[in-house]
């Protein structure tokens, strides 16, 4: 349970997935599926690889709320459901045009809240992350939760199979922006 101005608010269950592509209808189908089973209320789905008309499917055969990007059919693509009984009210959505995240700002349950979904290019890491401080910084006062890919990895020499690319690094993020993000305090 996370306080919000006082009150609590439960998301029971959040998910975050890349799920590398829902441009065949079976896929959809079982994806939204397990959603639905396991009780999801907010899925955050990257790699999703929607056209427009793809999209505008979801968006008729999927219960809930749907914010999303759409790119291409082969790569990109971030898009964030909400349960049909979760109690949200989009007060600001911005997605991007490259397909690689989407931010929410509203209210859920009545208390506000900013939601990003997101999926990092494998390069540049650096460069995209600070093109979304102005959204993280807009949302100081509001619980944010994050969810996606950032193609990122701690110890390239484990968890990679190639060579890192010249001029890499190892950042870490700071938490003074939001310092209970990770403790929920």
């Amino acid at each position: 349970m996370a306080p919000l101005n006082g009150k609590h608010v439960v998301l029971q269950s959040f998910l975050t997935w890349n799920v590398r592509g829902l441009g065949n209808p079976i896929k959809r189908h079982r994806v939204h599926s397990y959603l639905i089973r396991r009780g999801i209320h907010v899925a955050i789905l990257q790699e999703t690889h929607l056209t427009g008309i793809e999209g505008a499917r979801l968006q008729q055969r999927w219960k809930g709320q749907l914010f999303y990007t759409t790119f291409s059919a082969f790569s990109r693509g971030v898009l964030i459901w909400i349960k049909p009984s979760v109690s949200f009210q989009s007060e600001y959505c911005k997605i991007d045009p490259e397909g690689r995240y989407v931010y929410l700002q509203g209210r859920l349950d009545g208390n506000p809240i900013s939601i990003l979904g997101l999926y990092a290019p494998n390069t540049g890491q650096i460069a995209f992350l600070h093109t979304l401080d102005h959204l993280i910084t807009s949302s100081l006062d509001t619980p944010l939760l994050i969810g996606g890919d950032f193609n990122a990895v701690c110890d390239v020499g484990a968890d990679r199979s190639h060579p890192p690319l010249l001029g890499a690094q190892h950042i870490e993020l700071p938490r003074t922006s939001h310092p209970g993000l990770l403790t929920g305090k």
